[in-house]
């Protein structure tokens, strides 16, 4: 929970998000009431993907809050370690080698990371996942998930918010554009240029470690959107920012898109044109340049 910015940039919706609160998906009778409510209506190939933050560093902590929410009945376990007010602001960073303190985020620092990612997978049977931090980078982020894989996680969620700040207010003296608040707080924003991110994580993610799933996140706002993912590897599509910035309706809009666009283009099924935009995922020195 926490206060939320929309603002323009460059004509361009983005949304600013600070912190003030724990997130409510510790919140387990909340959960399981939203369980009780949802499963008899899905249809039965409709996965619930049930996400589990700690704001704790333990393994032990993540490993004990997975085996609760598991227990409600969910599909898939989806690991929030890319949240930006993530689980490193909770411990000592002396402990931690020079290269791990920067950044400040839980998703940044595998020796933070790994640990948690082992712990519950060692602790549930259901498929796991976790979300990719953008703060982490090219190519630290291959390393994360190469090591991720060894550990036994089933997918990757590409990717969360940056961690960043509002731009000030050029007609009020600088004052940070967060409203009712007197201060620019450092937060994190996502929005549909968040997408960019996304697809270069969902591409190297799809296309060095296609053993496993890649679900694209962040920056989604339209149907065409998902449709790129999907051509990047995505075997799903969270739609988020799309939703808060247009309303749920995104959801059948896309669905409806989706039939006309495979209709006029051929495909038979998503599987189709999954991943097809992988063979054009080239380094510029063995790209051939038409002028």
């Amino acid at each position: 929970m926490g206060r939320w910015l929309k603002i323009k940039v460059d004509g361009k919706s983005v949304l600013g998000h600070i912190y003030t609160a724990k997130n409510l998906f510790n919140f387990l009778p909340w959960a399981e009431e939203l369980m009780q409510n949802i499963k008899p209506h899905l249809p039965p190939d409709v996965p619930v993907v049930a996400q589990v933050l700690v704001h704790d560093p333990d393994p032990e902590k993540w490993a004990r809050h997975t085996e609760k929410v598991a227990s409600l009945g969910a599909d898939l376990i989806e690991l929030n370690t890319g949240c930006p007010v993530g689980a490193m602001g909770h411990i000592d960073a002396r402990k931690l080698p020079p290269e791990a303190k920067w950044g400040m985020l839980m998703g940044a620092a595998p020796e933070i990371l790994l640990p948690v990612l082992k712990a519950v997978v060692e602790a549930t049977n259901l498929p796991v996942g976790f979300k990719l931090s953008p703060e982490v980078g090219y190519p630290k982020m291959l390393h994360l998930v190469e090591e991720s894989v060894k550990i036994g996680i089933r997918y990757i969620v590409t990717t969360h918010k940056y961690f960043a700040v509002a731009p000030p207010d050029i007609w009020e003296h600088g004052i940070g554009k967060f409203p009712a608040l007197e201060a620019n707080c450092l937060a994190d924003f996502g929005g549909s240029a968040l997408r960019f991110s996304m697809y270069k994580a969902t591409a190297l993610v799809s296309k060095h470690f296609p053993q496993i799933d890649t679900f694209a996140g962040g920056g989604i706002v339209s149907p065409q959107h998902v449709v790129e993912a999907i051509m990047l590897g995505a075997g799903a599509c969270q739609t988020l920012t799309g939703i808060v910035s247009g309303g749920i309706k995104l959801l059948t809009r896309t669905n409806e898109w989706l039939d006309k666009y495979m209709r006029k283009c051929g495909y038979a099924k998503i599987e189709d044109f999954k991943g097809i935009g992988l063979q054009h995922l080239r380094a510029s020195t063995e790209a051939q340049f038409y002028y």
